[in-house]
């Protein structure tokens, strides 16, 4: 009997130990990610972009250091003098991507704004521009720049992670609750990225296989003090 019982525990502790290490999570690392853009630097003028500007708004590359005093140099980028106020419309700049099933994804890209006007009178503006990315129309995430005084520049960044399961569209809109002229600010897009993050699998216990391992272990300690008990004349 005492032979069955030590036999039972450890079986149960070796099937639990067993079943940890089939046991396992999904996690999702940035290592060995999956660029889905293309052009996302603007070296290539707008290819692969498709623009949407219903007030002709004025849009164009520019070379712009799109960090400032960061560690990014001059580049090429996106730039439109944003409206979208009192009868105008925003501009949207859109790519069409293949997302795979039950993929999580990293979206980045560099911004800015600037504002020099050419009427010396206007000190500050109230909106510097709304900059928003979106899949199939669902904000992923945006920047507001708010009032920007004249003659600077301000910088920001897009950077959100999140999941989806089918083909879409990349849009990034700018805009600004006023109409657009010489004086307007400018807003700038560069170095857009989405990538498709790589899984990793980690091992992870689930309850049973706790469970399992707790009985095996308690019943082997039982037996294990139960046996030095009576090498030392005591018996349970």
């Amino acid at each position: 009997m005492k032979k069955f019982w030590l036999l039972l525990c450890t079986l149960l502790l070796t099937t639990g130990f067993f079943e940890t290490a089939n046991s396992s999570s999904i996690n999702y690392s940035t290592q060995g990610v999956s660029e889905l853009l293309s052009n996302g630097n603007f070296s290539g003028g707008l290819s692969a972009w498709t623009i949407n500007s219903p007030s002709n708004l004025p849009i164009g590359i520019l070379p712009v250091d799109i960090d400032g005093a960061g560690p990014l140099g001059s580049s090429d980028a996106f730039f439109v003098q944003t409206g979208g106020g009192y009868g105008s419309s925003g501009v949207s700049i859109s790519q069409s991507i293949q997302i795979a099933s039950e993929g999580a994804y990293t979206l980045s890209a560099n911004i800015a704004a600037s504002y020099f006007p050419s009427d010396p009178q206007f000190i500050n503006n109230l909106s510097g521009g709304i900059v928003t990315a979106t899949l199939d129309g669902k904000t992923i995430d945006a920047f507001d720049f708010n009032s920007i005084a004249s003659n600077s520049w301000e910088f920001a960044t897009l950077n959100a992670s999140f999941e989806a399961a089918s083909a879409g569209i990349i849009e990034i809109d700018f805009f600004r609750p006023f109409a657009a002229d010489i004086n307007s600010p400018i807003n700038y897009l560069d170095n857009v990225s989405l990538t498709l993050n790589s899984r990793t699998s980690e091992p992870v216990p689930e309850p049973a296989t706790l469970i399992l391992l707790g009985i095996g272990l308690i019943g082997l300690s039982g037996y294990s003090r139960k046996k030095l008990n009576k090498v030392h004349g005591i018996q349970l």
